[in-house]
């Protein structure tokens, strides 16, 4: 019935929160209303080989413990195996119809993300143009 699937959603929906152990996350998932619901539904999910049993377990000794307890248990992040974060790939340049890249009207090249001053003396001389890949 339709009274149920709400329900059922939010369980599901906080599924992935169980997983992050580390800062304020794991206090605020334990202050949430189908808390107990969620963490009796991941229990199973690990029971049946889905998550590993670890992840149970922890939950189960962090909403049992007290202030002092919880902290100790929280998960610290290891820099050795986080890993580094993505980076950002500068946009592709427009190429105008003449097979030239279109100059920017600021003056600022909007590729440049860097926002490193040394760079700005690096620019083109006026005329120069990047080879062309399209033979023509």
């Amino acid at each position: 019935p339709k009274r149920f699937v709400g329900v059922m959603k939010e369980i599901w929906t906080l599924q992935p929160r169980f997983e992050q152990r580390s800062g304020q996350r794991p206090f605020r998932l334990l202050e949430t209303e189908r808390f107990r619901a969620a963490y009796d539904f991941l229990a199973l999910r690990c029971k049946s080989g889905e998550m590993p049993a670890e992840l149970a377990q922890w939950w189960l000794a962090f909403q049992n413990a007290e202030g002092a307890m919880r902290v100790d248990l929280l998960k610290q992040d290891d820099p050795t195996k986080s890993t580094p974060a993505k980076r950002r790939r500068r946009p592709r340049r427009r190429r105008t119809g003449d097979g030239h890249d279109s100059a920017p009207e600021s003056g600022h090249d909007a590729s440049d993300d860097s926002g490193d001053p040394s760079d700005e003396g690096a620019a083109r001389p006026p005329g120069a143009t990047r080879p062309s890949s399209a033979g023509g």
